[in-house]
């Protein structure tokens, strides 16, 4: 038993014991307190955690993978080009985001390692390069800020070819911008990229059209007809130069 300490408010020289539970310290100058002690039961053992078997364990987690996986397959993106899927949309952007979030924690990591830019699959809950383009590719079918934002760092982050014509595809399917990283994100994807790459190239222009026509005339005339102008100059391909001229007209076209 701890006896409390002496203080100039309490003051005391010897214990007392009673047979009662109590406890009396007195003092030399006919001071006493008493105290009386409670028993205080033992706690309940809580009952054991019953043992978790692996093979449970990897059941559950294997059927949550299939499900996710299957936001990569066609019938999703049908699904979302048919619309009406309401009551199914938080699912969707889950599975989504989870596939998007695996290539992203991917990608984050090589980067910042120096590490070769191709991004593989390294653990057995993991997805494929075909399974990430895939759902980056439905990412604009949602039409989100949200999804707007992950394009833009996408386009920012990927070196990886499909994964860039996946993400500029996803553009095309909706040109919400209204932080401007997406316009940004597609000027430097033109500046980085090299003339020869005309399919990439020519995508930039059909998502920079999809995002001018969205935002209005603010965005076409601060970069939209600049960046389709530099798309003119002689370094690049016939091909190139053509997208980006008939994409030029069509912008000059809008009546916004």
């Amino acid at each position: 038993m701890k006896f409390p300490p002496r203080t100039k408010r309490f003051d005391w020289d010897y214990v007392l014991y009673g047979n009662s539970g109590c406890v009396v310290f007195t003092s030399k100058n006919w001071n006493a307190t008493g105290y009386k002690v409670l028993a205080a039961s033992p706690s309940a053992k809580a009952p054991p955690l019953p043992q978790k078997n692996y093979k449970d364990f990897y059941k559950g987690q294997s059927e949550d993978f299939s499900r996710i996986r299957a936001a990569a397959l066609l019938s999703r993106k049908e699904s979302l080009e048919a619309g009406g899927y309401a009551s199914k949309e938080k699912d969707y952007l889950f599975d989504s985001d989870w596939i998007v979030g695996d290539w992203m924690k991917k990608a984050l990591s090589k980067n910042s390692f120096g590490s070769p830019s191709a991004i593989e699959q390294d653990s057995l809950f993991s997805f494929n390069l075909s399974e990430w383009t895939a759902a980056i590719s439905m990412l604009g079918l949602f039409g989100g800020g949200e999804q707007s934002r992950t394009l833009a760092r996408i386009l920012t982050l990927a070196k990886d070819e499909s994964v860039l014509l996946s993400a500029l595809k996803a553009v095309q399917d909706c040109g919400y911008d209204p932080s401007g990283a997406l316009i940004d994100a597609i000027e430097l994807l033109i500046k980085n990229s090299q003339p020869s790459q005309d399919g990439l190239l020519k995508e930039s222009c059909a998502a920079l059209y999809s995002v001018c026509r969205f935002m209005g005339r603010p965005t076409i005339n601060s970069k939209g007809m600049r960046l389709l102008s530099t798309l003119q100059l002689p370094q690049y391909s016939a091909a190139t130069k053509e997208e980006a001229r008939k994409i030029y007209e069509r912008l000059a076209k809008l009546k916004i």
